[in-house]
């Protein structure tokens, strides 16, 4: 039997590790310690159609009796749906809390039970198809898998049962030429179309992992295009809200100034804002910020109507966002720059740098902490 119930979960308050999905990913071995146990899987081939795609037939897949370079495919196929950075290709995402999502829950649930994962997978693969139209014909891979591994700190042996759903192409081969035996005659091989387990459009994982432990409030969702989220499947399909990608939060903090005060700021005004907002880290070891109260440091920093322009770009002020996004990191700084030159500073030294006027010349004063180097050379 398997137990659900949605948690009420402080939205941003847990951001998913890479250390956990390394976790996962490294169960998915033939040759590991502590292998996955793949209990179940099927392939559906799904073809396109001018108005909705369509099931042309079902494989299931027997993976004890797999040859190994088979088992390796479909592992390396499921691993692929953990790759990638958080935020722009790995998005965890909140199922809703309400009546259609908790349906969905309750469902998708109960396919993490061996009697009833063919019924619910099938039926959700019905669902999909009667809503998204892929741009070409794929193969749907379905596992029912339980990886293990250990904690990274109390060494204890871990478990993860999860559906593995990946959305795979079918393309089109490329021609080969063949030798002929006995005659050693050259030929072009016939054009043949075959799946590409290497490069899923998307796919997903349930439950999520969360604190290394299963979370099924939670859908780990995969794009395989960078910062291309597939909106209706998120919102019609797996009932969750459509998240901000990094690409995304990376053009508020511009956005967001622009519709506010045009093309040009006091360098003063951006070093506060940019110090007030890095100071958030200290408070949230997360490292997120919700853009509520972006706005409001904006607003304390004498940016009127922040608020509301922040309403203008986001539909949901009371997301949380990654500090790191919305502001330049250490490792790649604040670039400051002309026609001439490009100064970067991490962002707490923001604050120590000035543009005065001196004799009719525009100049920058940057207060120094220690010295200055050259190469191996210091300057005085």
């Amino acid at each position: 039997m398997i137990w659900y119930v949605y948690q009420e979960d402080k939205r941003g308050e847990y951001i998913m590790k890479k250390e956990e999905l390394s976790k996962l990913k490294s169960g998915l071995k033939l040759n590991s310690k502590n292998p996955s146990r793949i209990i179940k899987g099927f392939n559906i081939y799904c073809k396109r159609d001018t108005t909705q795609m369509k099931k042309i037939g079902k494989a299931d897949i027997y993976f004890e009796y797999e040859d190994e370079e088979v088992k390796e495919i479909l592992l390396e196929n499921s691993k692929k749906i953990l790759t990638g950075a958080i935020g722009s290709k790995i998005f965890d995402l909140e199922i809703n809390n309400d009546t259609e999502g908790l349906e969905f829950l309750k469902y998708l649930s109960e396919g993490l039970n061996e009697d009833e994962f063919d019924v619910v997978v099938e039926d959700f693969i019905d669902d999909l198809i009667s809503e998204i139209n892929y741009e070409g014909d794929v193969v749907i891979t379905t596992l029912l898998v339980e990886t293990y591994f250990k904690h990274p700190e109390t060494k204890e042996l871990l478990s993860h049962k999860h559906i593995s759903f990946t959305v795979n192409p079918i393309v089109v081969s490329k021609k080969e030429i063949n030798l002929s035996l006995p005659f050693k005659n050259l030929s072009t091989n016939s054009t043949n179309m075959v799946i590409d387990f290497k490069n899923p459009q998307e796919g997903f994982i349930f439950p999520s992992i969360e604190d290394y432990k299963p979370n099924v409030n939670k859908i780990l969702y995969y794009t395989g295009k960078t910062n291309n989220l597939n909106e209706k499947f998120i919102k019609d399909v797996l009932n969750s809200k459509v998240p901000l990608t990094a690409a995304q939060e990376k053009n508020i903090f511009n956005t967001v100034l622009k519709e506010t005060v045009g093309e040009s700021i006091p360098l003063s005004t951006i070093s506060n804002v940019i110090n007030d907002i890095a100071n958030q880290k200290i408070s949230n070891e997360d490292g997120t910020i919700s853009l509520k109260k972006f706005g409001k440091i904006l607003e304390e920093n004498g940016i009127k109507n922040a608020e509301e322009a922040l309403k203008d770009v986001v539909s949901d002020t009371n997301s949380e966002v990654k500090i790191d996004n919305l502001i330049p990191t250490k490792k790649k700084g604040i670039k400051l720059n002309n026609s001439k030159l490009t100064i970067s500073v991490d962002e707490n030294s923001i604050k120590n740098v000035s543009k005065i006027d001196k004799g009719g010349k525009k100049c920058l004063i940057i207060e120094l902490d220690d010295d200055v180097m050259l190469d191996d050379f210091k300057i005085v």
